[in-house]
């Protein structure tokens, strides 16, 4: 018996073939380059820039769809056969897949007290220890920059313990100086290296602090401390506080915590300012329906055609996909000049609206969130600390300063660290609304990969604007025309709007074709590099 048709059984027809690229293609009269971008499944278009049409509020005469000349877009990008290339095997590098041996380093032993290599390091640190020398009333202070020698002087043990027992950040060693410039020096500059030499003097501390068996060891000695080595006398010094490395992580939390704060209130501004620019922007919605027509064009008949949306990172692709017939055309040149005449110019604008992406661009949502959790730990140790104080305060007399002090700290470091909680959860939700307006997952993509791409997107977008606009000035009037700069010079538009479309009445050249048909049309891409076979040493030049 004959087989049975396709649809499975006898008598019953095939089902339809479903939506897709299949369902729609184009045959080509040419081999087209193929555009490798990565096309969105139609179930993630919900709540995307892609599910609601967004050209046509931007296309002039109530056009609902960009006009594509398919021609001239086979002419740039058709595909070209190239002859089998031979794969070269790199040589490798000299001494390439050989490890140098590391560098003699010591072994990671426990350091034990009086050992001749942990005595060198603490003395090394100690002299590090500095702070601007102490100058008579009436004689100028050295200003924060200059050099160690002469102008600072080493930091006093005692000064040093007093300023540790009480977490003092306000007078002392952890003391910012600020009657440090003179004359014309920096004001903000000075006082900044002042802020870093006061935090580089904790962090030396800290490093430099006696382990546990060191401080037993130390407080163990009942001899002559003027028998011992410097580093000895200071580790010995620094071994009778209480619970020190606490207090000094205390000590370091407060110098850097405002400047931190700061810092990230700054940060979350600008990625709130580029998120909310992104997600309001018409322009830029238009635009990327505009790329998503121009790349269905170019892959239509293949199955990368009939997108319905892409990701955000197959932007680059536009950059990169060069013309072959001349290198210097990419695809996103074809997109400025389709727009132009279109009448669409006014989307090649889009980096104007866009301004605040380029400084959140170097932003990042997750190490903002990794320095909350950061600085809620650090809060919490501070708390920790307060308590312990005030348990101790009536044993130990320095206790009670050193709970004052982190008390009122604390108080105000919490506010801070609240209204930056605020901040920070309503930034997570504008991001992860910019994640999904791209079609993209908020668990696994940052803001920052978003604003990063349209960052680079828009430069080389501005780019290629001035340099098809310059092509097409140089082609629509050589030889017979005056030049456009007293257009440029005259208008109060943007540079890149004082150029109106080759298609507007309001163009030169075409209002002098109407006149007298003097002046020859403007050269598209495709004329321009068809007449290099003809005019190479002239056209050479001119293209862009």
């Amino acid at each position: 018996p004959p087989p049975p048709p396709p649809g499975g059984r006898p008598g019953v027809p095939a089902p339809p073939p479903p939506p897709g690229p299949e369902a729609t293609q184009k045959q080509r009269s040419v081999k087209m380059t193929t555009l490798n971008w990565e096309k969105l499944p139609r179930g993630r278009l919900t709540h995307t820039l892609w599910s609601v049409p967004q050209l046509e509020a931007m296309l002039p005469d109530g056009r609902s769809e960009l006009h594509i000349d398919s021609k001239r877009l086979e002419a740039l990008f058709c595909s070209k056969e190239l002859p089998a290339s031979r794969a070269l095997s790199r040589k490798p590098s000299i001494g390439e897949g050989a490890r140098r041996p590391a560098a003699g380093l010591p072994s990671a032993s426990r350091v034990m007290l009086l050992d001749p290599k942990r005595t060198q390091n603490v003395d090394i640190m100690i002299r590090q220890l500095k702070r601007p020398t102490r100058h008579a009333a009436g004689q100028s202070a050295a200003p924060a920059s200059s050099s160690l020698f002469g102008r600072y002087e080493e930091i006093p043990a005692e000064e040093l313990r007093d300023a540790i027992l009480e977490a003092n950040t306000t007078t002392g060693p952890f003391a910012v100086e600020l009657h440090l410039t003179q004359g014309g020096a920096d004001v903000a500059e000075a006082h900044e290296a002042e802020k870093q030499r006061v935090f580089a003097v904790a962090k030396q501390v800290l490093e430099i602090t006696p382990t546990p068996e060191e401080s037993e060891k130390l407080l163990a000695f009942d001899g002559d401390e003027a028998d011992l080595s410097k580093p000895d006398r200071y580790l010995r010094m620094l071994a009778t506080i209480p619970r020190l490395e606490q207090r000094v992580r205390c000590v370091l939390f407060k110098l850097r915590f405002d400047d931190a704060i700061e810092s990230a209130q700054d940060e979350l501004a600008q990625l709130r300012e580029a998120t909310d620019a992104v997600a309001s922007s018409a322009r830029l919605a238009a635009l990327m329906h505009a790329v998503l027509s121009v790349g269905n064009e170019l892959n239509a008949g293949t199955m990368k055609g009939n997108a319905v949306g892409f990701r955000l990172s197959s932007l680059v692709r536009f950059c990169e996909l060069r013309s072959n017939k001349d290198a210097k055309v990419t695809l996103l040149h074809y997109v400025v000049e389709t727009l132009i005449e279109n009448g669409a110019e006014v989307l090649l604008d889009v980096r104007a609206e866009l301004g605040p992406v380029e400084a959140a661009s170097r932003v990042s949502l997750s190490q903002l969130q990794a320095l909350f959790k950061e600085w809620t730990d650090d809060l919490d140790k501070v708390d920790r600390e307060i308590v312990t104080a005030e348990q101790n305060r009536t044993e130990l007399a320095d206790e009670t300063r050193y709970a004052e002090s982190l008390t009122f700290f604390y108080n105000q470091a919490s506010e801070l660290h609240e209204e930056l909680k605020a901040d920070l959860e309503q930034l997570e939700r504008s991001a992860a609304r910019l994640v999904r307006l791209f079609g993209e997952d908020p668990a696994e993509t940052e803001p920052q990969s978003i604003l990063g791409t349209l960052s680079v997107f828009l430069r080389k977008l501005e780019k290629a604007y001035d340099e098809v606009r310059r092509r097409r000035e140089k082609e629509g009037h050589s030889g017979k025309t005056p030049s456009r700069r007293s257009v440029r010079g005259g208008s109060a538009t943007p540079h890149h709007e004082a150029l109106p479309s080759p298609t507007s009445p309001e163009n030169g050249s075409a209002s002098r074709r109407q006149a007298g048909g003097r002046s020859r049309e403007s050269l598209s891409l495709v004329s321009a590099i068809d007449s290099i076979a003809y005019e190479r040493p002239t056209t050479q030049r001119g293209v862009r």
